[in-house]
């Protein structure tokens, strides 16, 4: 990005040329992406510095302020996926089934803890939160809280796939 700065402050007659003028001002919207990128990140640069306590408590802040727009798939905020992601790196990471785990939360819900499959009309079928467990199957499971708190959500697929070495239904 640089350069272009650098080679038209050097060379203004290129800046005149329509193709030099393209150039500088895909050069600028290059600029304000990268920006609002580094901002976006701004939150959630050193996650994984955090305290297994301070990420549920980021992961519960995230969604109570609107982090979860809606039950559809991966309607959530990059802070909440980021999260949901760093949670099953620490859950399923140690038992070496981290990928395993990222492959099925990404296809189910996009990481989306919120998500909700409203093909059936039914709720006890609605598969729910970031693996899409069924509620007629897994009665212990929180639903209200699975959605609202990403650490728990993962924690619950953790348990139900004992950890990656039991796939079940995700196979």
């Amino acid at each position: 990005a640089l350069d272009v700065a650098r080679f038209f402050s050097n060379h203004p007659k290129q800046a005149r040329t329509k193709a030099g003028r393209l150039a500088i001002r895909e050069h600028k919207q290059l600029l304000k992406w990268s920006n609002r990128v580094l901002r976006k990140m701004d939150d959630i640069r050193f996650i994984h510095v955090w305290s297994n306590e301070q990420l549920t408590e980021e992961g519960k802040k995230a969604i109570a302020n609107g982090g979860t727009y809606s039950v559809r798939y991966g309607d959530c905020s990059e802070t909440v996926k980021t999260i949901v992601k760093e949670l099953l790196q620490r859950r399923f990471g140690p038992h070496g089934t981290y990928y395993w785990a990222y492959g099925i939360v990404a296809r189910e819900s996009g990481f989306c803890p919120g998500a909700v499959n409203t093909t059936y009309s039914d709720p006890n079928e609605q598969a729910q939160c970031v693996a899409q467990m069924i509620p007629r199957y897994h009665t212990w499971v929180d639903y209200k809280r699975c959605k609202s708190d990403p650490a728990y959500s993962v924690h619950v697929f953790a348990e139900l796939s004992n950890y990656g070495t039991s796939t079940g239904p995700w196979s």
